[in-house]
């Protein structure tokens, strides 16, 4: 992963599709292990935000698998 550009509210990064994979099982594991109260102590967010985030990703990886 690199970091190509930051501002106070932004932050652009290069990742490899592994990578962004393994984040995305990742917070998967995590809703399936946390209810939304454990989810939002640990991490501040809710399931729903969590759950967008993931369809955010998903949507990257048909993205550029439409590039192709």
């Amino acid at each position: 992963m690199q970091i190509v550009s930051t501002t106070k509210n932004d932050v652009t990064i290069t990742i490899s599709f592994d990578d962004l994979d393994f984040l995305r099982q990742g917070m998967r594991e995590m809703l399936e292990a946390l209810n939304d109260r454990e989810l939002r102590i640990r991490t501040g967010k809710t399931s729903e935000e969590a759950t967008a985030l993931m369809k955010d990703i998903r949507n990257i990886f048909d993205a550029a698998h439409n590039q192709k």
